[in-house]
């Protein structure tokens, strides 16, 4: 380009200055150009990373699972565990024995199903509540069909899907899902219970504490009845 440009110029019937002026000014055009490539090259990789980075980062849907230890899993669009959350001292000391994060939440699941704290408490028949937040997408049916597949050979064990609104509202409180429902339930029935007493004490003793409340076997039915169903997102799965 720039021998076209001296050769066009040599055409022009201009002053000498004029035209070393114009050369020169052309010239600074054209090295500007040049300059701007690998910025503008690193500009898009920029935009690239971090959307990539976005897309990643961003959850999609949640597990909330509570048997004593209380613990929730940020997943992905990509079904990978991006976020661990422990709502009670079990759920803390749980947590330092897994190491999940950025696994499928399919295999970290069946790790945490399979730890030595959770295989303890199903031994000793605890309540198992696994709630499912679908945030985005229709990931969370994906998910829940999963984890009911999963926990169906457990007689304590029992699945719903929620909405993100519902979990605010037990995040607000301090609550993992799974106790904040079992702690409304003691609330209709007029049981005074304090926050961090819902926190420590097991999903067993808390529907125990209802079932009593309810005049019925300190192992009543409660959940229990609702061992094997789904909970879908506002309707019941038959």
């Amino acid at each position: 380009m720039e021998r076209q440009f001296v050769e066009a110029m040599t055409q022009i019937q201009a002053e000498p200055a004029l035209k070393e002026r114009t050369r020169q000014a052309v010239r600074k055009q054209i090295g500007l150009r040049k300059c701007m490539r690998p910025v503008l090259a690193a500009c898009c990789l920029l935009c690239l990373t971090l959307y990539g980075s976005w897309l990643y980062f961003t959850p999609t849907s949640i597990l909330s699972i509570d048997i004593n230890p209380s613990i929730e899993l940020s997943i992905n669009r990509f079904d990978r565990v991006i976020d661990l959350k422990a709502f009670n001292e079990d759920g803390e000391a749980l947590l330092q024995t897994l190491d999940v994060l950025h696994q499928s939440y399919t295999s970290a699941f069946e790790t945490i199903m399979d730890s030595d704290m959770v295989t303890t408490c199903l031994s000793e028949d605890q309540l198992l509540s696994v709630a499912v937040v679908e945030l985005d997408d229709q990931q969370g049916e994906v998910i829940l069909d999963y984890v009911s597949e999963c926990i169906c050979q457990h007689e304590n064990a029992y699945c719903y899907g929620i909405t993100s609104d519902e979990v605010a509202q037990a995040h607000n409180l301090g609550l993992s899902y799974g106790k904040y429902r079992l702690y409304l339930e003691l609330q209709t029935q007029n049981i005074s219970i304090s926050l961090d007493d819902v926190k420590q004490m097991t999903m067993k003793e808390l529907q125990q504490l209802l079932n009593q409340q309810e005049n019925e076997a300190p192992n009543g039915s409660g959940y229990q009845q609702g061992y094997g169903h789904q909970h879908r997102y506002g309707h019941h799965a038959e």
